[in-house]
């Protein structure tokens, strides 16, 4: 079976999605007809996937990356995409329910996940260091820490993990002690996965998104800059056996519920079944 994938290319995200699907399948290029169209982010790509599609007799995938439906500049043509899909990708319930009141007909929910193997807790404690991903949110982040600042009895770093190359990001999350996110319109984070796959405590946005992942138990929910900081004053005031315990809670959810290579095997039955 031969699967067309039609993103922007270049990103992690997209280097994770041709691994898993060469395991499965033939990924050509739409110069060569193919089987399967899967195509996202939808706004973008959608009617580019829809036209190729339709002109050589493939089904067509609508794959939604989260933010391109929930945060869409026209409902109109995201409309149009999904009307004209076989069936469309979801990462998240909040994408599922926003893809159905759009007019998808077939919506299967797959969380894009993390590598087990490769995003693993760290075996020793590291010091008073905060790890802070994604530059989207990052300005709410960042008048938090300086709000929290004063309150704090040490000093606590902070970066952006677009600093590190992705091969590099899971030694970076074990160096730290938490992960920060101020991006309000995730379905279901990966770096939010990963840092919970490394055992992180997290403090994050509180989106219908991020709500499916984190509770008071294993994490923080914010959404405004005094409760971030409340957050980072309540985080780095921890004890190492605290930290510890939301972090294997962390750990353990995402065993159970966010295994990428498990969670793409149902995709790849899914697409069997256009045989």
């Amino acid at each position: 079976m031969k699967v067309c994938y039609l993103t922007p290319g270049g990103s992690v995200h997209d280097e994770t999605w041709l691994s898993e699907l060469r395991k499965y399948f033939e990924v050509v290029t739409p110069s060569i007809r193919a089987d399967i169209v899967q195509a996202g982010p939808l706004y973008d790509y959608g009617p580019k996937g829809v036209w190729y599609a339709t002109e050589t007799g493939a089904k067509f995938v609508a794959m939604s990356w989260g933010y391109d439906v929930l945060e869409p500049r026209s409902d109109r043509v995201l409309s149009m995409v999904l009307e004209d899909s076989h069936i469309a990708l979801s990462d998240s319930n909040v994408v599922t329910e926003r893809l159905k009141s759009l007019g998808a007909r077939r919506v299967h929910q797959i969380p894009w996940g993390v590598d087990l193997e490769k995003f693993t807790p760290a075996p020793i404690e590291s010091g008073a260091f905060f790890l802070a991903t994604r530059k989207r949110g990052w300005e709410m982040v960042e008048r938090a820490i300086e709000l929290a600042a004063p309150a704090l009895d040490f000093a606590c770093e902070f970066e952006l993990h677009q600093h590190h190359a992705h091969d590099d990001m899971p030694r970076s999350y074990r160096g730290a002690n938490f992960y920060i996110c101020g991006s309000p319109s995730d379905g279901s984070s990966v770096s939010l996965l990963e840092a919970m796959a490394c055992g992180l405590p997290v403090i994050v946005y509180d989106s219908p998104g991020n709500r499916e992942w984190v509770t008071a138990e294993n994490g923080w929910l914010c959404d405004s800059v005094d409760s971030f900081a409340q957050a980072i004053i309540e985080a780095a005031r921890m004890s190492p056996t605290e930290r510890k315990r939301m972090g294997e809670a962390n750990r353990a959810v995402v065993e159970q519920r966010a295994d990428w290579h498990r969670n793409f095997e149902k995709l790849v039955e899914v697409y069997h079944g256009f045989e």
